[in-house]
């Protein structure tokens, strides 16, 4: 890269996308449209006391404006970008991702992604896709099922037929919708780790692809270095004070090898 090329920064929900924006915004060097000073947001956005609220403090770039108003290097910021759109993309790509384990874990703790108390309840539930499943190859005579207990209790013959599906066995072993997704997931895999199929398909098209873990361990080399920019102290302050916005165990398992 040079000094002047313009970025696209990209994650999906529950990886840390505005962690990875202020990093970047913390070295200077690209511009970028923001309702307020950023150093104001710096201060408001962090000052979270209680985690279920945490989205409430986020403040959005405007990529338009950023466009419109800026010239190179610029820097554009979308959480969740359609896979045919971040593929045309000719600006330099940097897809921040994790884990899936991890992913799930931020997401639950902030109330984002799949936590999201906007969106229904029932995809968060091994019922909803148990039912999901059973209804979408259930045979004509078949009774009505809206719970797993009502599909376990079905007669021998039909069970017998559901346990030939891969789905049905899926679901009988895992003892929550997140395992059991997990296991969904598991043929989708960045360096050897389960992700979101979302994540996986970005990462095809992405210039640079960055575990949010490895930006923690690194302090920040493993975003910054690959675009030509340095850590300073304001980088690692930072990052201290995003850890101790999470609980102990959870940042024991980001920094672990």
């Amino acid at each position: 890269m040079t000094q002047l090329d313009d970025l696209y920064l990209g994650y999906v929900g529950g990886c840390g996308g505005f962690f990875a924006l202020h990093l970047l915004l913390i070295s200077n060097r690209y511009n970028c449209s923001l309702e307020q000073p950023f150093d104001q947001i710096l201060e408001s956005q962090w000052s979270i006391k209680n985690a279920a609220h945490w989205k409430h403090t986020e403040v959005w770039p405007n990529n338009i404006k950023t466009l419109e108003e800026f010239d190179s290097p610029r820097l554009f910021f979308e959480c969740n970008p359609v896979v045919p759109n971040w593929k045309n993309t000719t600006t330099c790509k940097v897809l921040i991702y994790t884990d899936l384990f991890v992913q799930l874990a931020l997401s639950k703790y902030k109330n984002a992604s799949f936590y999201n108390p906007d969106l229904p309840p029932g995809p968060r539930t091994l019922d909803y896709h148990f039912t999901e499943f059973y209804n979408n190859i259930r045979g004509s005579n078949w009774p009505n099922c809206a719970t797993i207990e009502q599909v376990q209790q079905l007669p021998d013959k039909i069970i017998k037929e559901l346990q030939q599906y891969e789905d049905f066995v899926d679901l009988e072993t895992a003892n929550s919708w997140e395992q059991w997704f997990l296991i969904k997931q598991k043929n989708y895999q960045i360096k050897n780790q389960v992700v979101y199929k979302d994540c996986f398909d970005l990462a095809q098209c992405s210039n640079h692809v960055i575990d949010l873990k490895d930006i923690v361990r690194s302090q920040g080399e493993a975003l910054l270095g690959p675009i030509g920019l340095d850590v300073t102290d304001q980088h690692i302050k930072f990052i201290n004070m995003w850890v101790n916005l999470h609980p102990p165990e959870l940042i024991k398992y980001i920094r672990s090898l």
